[in-house]
C-alpha cells in the first residue's frame, strides 16, 4: 500500500568518470563523483526528515550502478527504480506515470544537485499541491530543480511537460511554465536556487561539500 504523497529523487551512482562530467576539469573524476555522492546523501537526509514528519513514499530513480550497489550506498529503506527513457524528459515522464499507476495523489520530483533544497522547502512544495495543480522550483541555469503535479492533472498533462521541451538549455523552465499556462494549470512557484553542474557553480557550494 502506497502513501498518497510520493517524493522522487533523481540521481546517479557516483562512479568516477561517469557522473558530474562537466565538473571533472575542475575536480577530477574522483572529486566530481565524491561531490555527487555527498549531494545525494544530503538530499536523502532531507527526504528522511520529511518522511519522519509526514507520511511520504521515497523513490530513488537512479542511473548507473545496480539496485544492490544503490542499497549498499544509501540503504534498503527506499524503493529503487532504474531510470528509463531516451532523454531526461521521458525519464521524468515515466517516473510520474509510475506514481500515477500506483495511485499517488501528490507527486514531487527533485534532482540531487541542489544543496539548498531542505525539508521546509519540500514541506512547502507538498503543501502547495493541496491548493495548486502543480508546483515548480526554478534554478539559476534556466532549468528547474523541483516539479510537482497533483493527480488530477495526470496523465494527460505529462506529454506537454516532458516531451516538448528543449532539454539542457536555459529555456527549460520558461517552456515548462508556458505549457502549464497553455493548459490553464494553476501552479505555485518556489524560490530560485542554484544548481551545481558547471565549474562556475562551485562558488555557490557550501564549503563542507567540497571538503
Amino acid at each position: 500500500m502506497y502513501a498518497p504523497r510520493r517524493l522522487i529523487l533523481f540521481t546517479r551512482f557516483p562512479q568516477p568518470g561517469t557522473t558530474k562530467t562537466r565538473l571533472i576539469p575542475q575536480l577530477g573524476p574522483h572529486g566530481a563523483a565524491e561531490l555527487q555522492r555527498k549531494m545525494t546523501e544530503l538530499m536523502i537526509q532531507q527526504a528522511l526528515l520529511l518522511r519522519s514528519d509526514q507520511a511520504t513514499d521515497i523513490f530513488v530513480y537512479y542511473d548507473g550502478g545496480t539496485v544492490r550497489q544503490m542499497e549498499q550506498w544509501l540503504g534498503k529503506e527506499f524503493r529503487y527504480v532504474k531510470q528509463h527513457g531516451k532523454d531526461i524528459g521521458m525519464r521524468m515522464y515515466n517516473a510520474f506515470m509510475d506514481g500515477y499507476t500506483d495511485g499517488a495523489e501528490h507527486i514531487i520530483l527533485i534532482g540531487c544537485d541542489i544543496p539548498a533544497i531542505d525539508t521546509p522547502l519540500l514541506k512547502k512544495a507538498f503543501s502547495d499541491l493541496t491548493s495548486h495543480t502543480a508546483v515548480i522550483g526554478p534554478s539559476t541555469d534556466g532549468g528547474y530543480y523541483l516539479i510537482g503535479i497533483h493527480r488530477q492533472a495526470l496523465p494527460w498533462l505529462l506529454s506537454s511537460l516532458f516531451t516538448d521541451i528543449t532539454w539542457s538549455t536555459s529555456k527549460v523552465c520558461k517552456q515548462t511554465i508556458a505549457a502549464l499556462k497553455k493548459h490553464h494549470i494553476t501552479f505555485a512557484p518556489l524560490p530560485l536556487l542554484p544548481d551545481i553542474d558547471r565549474p562556475d557553480d562551485l562558488d555557490t557550494l557550501p564549503s563542507e561539500l567540497l571538503g
